[in-house]
Formats: structure tokens, sequence, C-alpha cells
């Protein structure tokens, strides 16, 4: 069996009860999860261009499954909130 060629990425996290969880990540999700990290108080919609710029993306092919995915990470608690635009 040979190795992926792509590293893989996995999200850990601990519920609120205590279960620990586990998630295989894009590496698209990896980088926007490293950015947030890295250069916190940014908006949403800023880490998404920045996402888009580094992959050579279009900004609106990444709008809504971005946001959704922005969503699902501070509904599970990965993220706080992101600074609203303003």
């Amino acid at each position: 069996m040979q190795p992926p060629t792509e590293p893989t990425g996995l999200l850990v996290r601990r519920e609120a009860d205590g279960e620990v969880r586990f998630a295989a990540l894009s590496p698209l999700a990896v980088y926007l999860l490293s950015s947030i990290g890295e250069q916190p108080g940014l908006d949403g919609h800023a880490y998404l261009r920045q996402l888009a710029a580094a992959h050579g993306l279009a900004e609106e092919a990444l709008a809504e499954p971005g946001a959704a995915l922005l969503q699902q990470f501070l509904q599970a608690g990965v993220i706080g909130p992101l600074t609203v635009p303003g």
C-alpha cells in the first residue's frame, strides 16, 4: 500500500461531554484553519479571498462552500466567531 501523495489533514477536537472526535480535512480546509490561527482578527471573507488567491481559484467559486465550511467549524467549536467586516 502506497502512502497518499497529499498530506493527510486531521482535525482532533473534544466535545463538551469529553468525547474526542476525529475528522479528515481537505488541503483547502487545512489552509483555511491555518490562516485563521496564524492571522486572527480577519473576517471570513478575507480568509476565503486569501485561500482563493493562494490556490489560484476564483473567489466566487469559494464563497458559498467556504462560508458553509466556516459555519460548520463555528458550530462544532473549532473556531470562534470571526470579525464582522466593516
